[in-house]
């Protein structure tokens, strides 16, 4: 019963995932234009994003305490120049991501 249970729950989010991603294709693949809205969008949303992701990152850190925010300090300033140098988002993030938790776990 359990494994029932879980199967149709991996199978529901499944369909629900690969319909999703085929939702766009369907309107606006072939020839049609893409409106200008939904460009717009797609250049300023990850931008927009990722600044929200940072500042919900870093908005707990206390600089009157504990370590002083010196691991993110550090993750952070890692992820821009990673970024700068060589414009990979996985790269930058992955390894920002991991000296982070390196930081905390070994030396802070």
């Amino acid at each position: 019963m359990d494994i029932v249970h879980s199967l149709l729950i991996i199978a529901v989010v499944s369909i629900c995932t690969i319909f999703l991603r085929a939702v766009p294709f369907l309107i606006f693949g072939g020839k049609r234009e893409v409106p200008k809205t939904v460009s717009y969008l797609g250049r300023t949303l990850p931008p927009a994003i990722m600044a929200v992701l940072v500042v919900y990152c870093l908005k707990d850190i206390s600089l009157l305490e504990g370590n002083h925010g010196i691991p993110e300090l550090i993750s952070v300033l890692l992820v821009v120049i990673l970024h700068s140098w060589k414009k990979n988002i996985l790269l930058s993030i992955g390894l920002g991501t991991a000296c982070y938790m390196a930081l905390i776990q070994l030396v802070f």
